[in-house]
């Protein structure tokens, strides 16, 4: 009877090894692929916050004061922790002020008074000047550049503000920075607000204005992206990595520019070589709201309308110098009020009241009859005179009631004398 063997074989470690190294190898694209998905949804993911949290600024204006233009909310203090209760809260009233003097006061009872100020001394809502120089758009009129702030964006305001639900994610991009909102300040108050305020810089990454915009962007919403840098935790608010920490050249990277506490803010295209003053992974969305109304309705006096252009307005003249600039006559039908009336010459002015207010009157020189307006110096005054008595050659004081009970002045003569009528 024949006798059969069993024999049994396994893998040798070498074949092992082979097998491992080629499922690794095949495991690579894999990898790779992941890496790429996983970025593009990072990317993707943001991109769809920062639109959805720019929008949000927008129907806040309008939430404010139902289908008025009200105005922009202020940053919120990015290094709070979301346990704080005024964690995604604007960081001060910024709308009980009145005048732009207010407005700076209750600025710099929080401490920003000069630019580069934060509210917690080297962190938190921080002051910036403004980028537009423009006569137009020096609000204040102090000659200096508008305020910008800069500080995180207000999601716990935004949410309240909604009229639907939010998601607190808004508030922070795909890899957990906290989204950087910078805001012209003016615009965050409606007694000051100007369509035509913004004083933002947006620009590409050779230092030219981009997205239509130059220095008059009303805000801008920001992620530090992959690198964090500058960028709060969404959680805690501590700073993730400071502002160009994480470059060989800081000072002069693009990606630089949106951290470095200014009223500057650069959109490029991605460059990922972190060894370069190249390198940019932000991204970002500036909006400026313009309106192009000329004139709009003045809430509360029914009918009443206001002209929105902040400049000069010219009538038959290309180069207004006041605020109406009229190039020939002028037809008033009703009444025309003025407390000036001024030689455009020379600029010499007098007050209308000095012939038609309460100051006008002769009485005191006992009947006695304005004949035209003098000037004594110290202001215009009426010029007060007695009616000739051609007859007689005598001055003598005169009314028109003195013949007519009825009769009432009408106007004076070259020589002085008064014209009476009863019509």
């Amino acid at each position: 009877m024949p006798i059969h063997k069993k024999s049994q074989k396994g893998f040798t470690l070498l074949e092992l090894a082979i097998v491992i190294l080629i499922t690794g190898i095949m495991f690579i694209p894999l990898v790779k692929m992941y890496e790429v998905y996983d970025k593009k949804k990072r990317v993707n993911i943001t991109r769809d916050r920062i639109s959805e949290a720019s929008a949000q600024v927008q129907r806040y204006i309008l939430n404010l004061n139902v289908g008025q233009f009200s105005a922009l909310p202020c940053p919120a203090d990015p290094t709070l922790p979301k346990t704080d209760p005024n964690y995604g809260r604007e960081f001060m009233d910024c709308r009980s002020q009145t005048t732009y003097a207010t407005y700076r006061a209750a600025l710099a009872a929080e401490g920003l008074v000069n630019t580069g100020d934060c509210t917690g001394g080297a962190s938190g809502v921080c002051l910036v000047d403004g980028q537009n120089t423009t006569a137009s758009a020096d609000l204040d009129g102090d000659g200096n550049p508008d305020p910008v702030l800069v500080g995180m964006l207000p999601i716990t305001d935004l949410i309240a503000a909604a009229d639907y639900v939010l998601p607190e994610s808004l508030s922070y991009d795909s890899w957990g920075g906290r989204l950087t909102y910078g805001v012209s300040a003016y615009l965050t108050n409606e007694n000051l607000y100007q369509f035509y305020g913004g004083t933002i810089r947006a620009q590409n990454e050779f230092g030219r204005a981009t997205a239509g915009i130059d220095n008059n962007a009303h805000y801008v919403v920001v992620s530090h992206g992959e690198n964090r840098s500058g960028a709060y935790h969404h959680e805690s608010g501590a700073l993730i990595n400071p502002c160009g920490a994480v470059f060989p050249d800081p000072n002069g990277a693009v990606d630089h520019e949106n951290c470095d506490l200014d009223a500057v803010f650069t959109s490029a295209i991605g460059y990922y070589k972190g060894d370069t003053n190249r390198y940019y992974d932000d991204f970002l969305k500036f909006v400026s709201i313009n309106d192009s109304r000329v004139w709009d309705e003045i809430v509360g006096a029914e009918y009443h309308i206001r002209n929105l252009n902040r400049n000069n307005i010219g009538v038959g003249t290309n180069a207004p110098t006041t605020r109406l600039d009229v190039n020939g006559n002028t037809r008033i039908t009703n009444n025309i009020r003025v407390k000036e009336i001024c030689d455009k010459v020379t600029g010499n002015c007098f007050e209308v009241d000095a012939y038609a207010g309460n100051r006008i009157g002769c009485s005191s020189t006992n009947g006695a009859i304005m004949t035209g307006i003098k000037n004594t110096g110290s202001g215009p005054e009426e010029d007060c005179a007695f009616p000739m008595d051609f007859y007689t050659g005598n001055l003598k004081p005169r009314n028109c009631r003195d013949d007519d009970p009825n009769a009432w002045v009408k106007g004076i003569t070259s020589d002085g004398e008064i014209i009476c009528t009863s019509d």
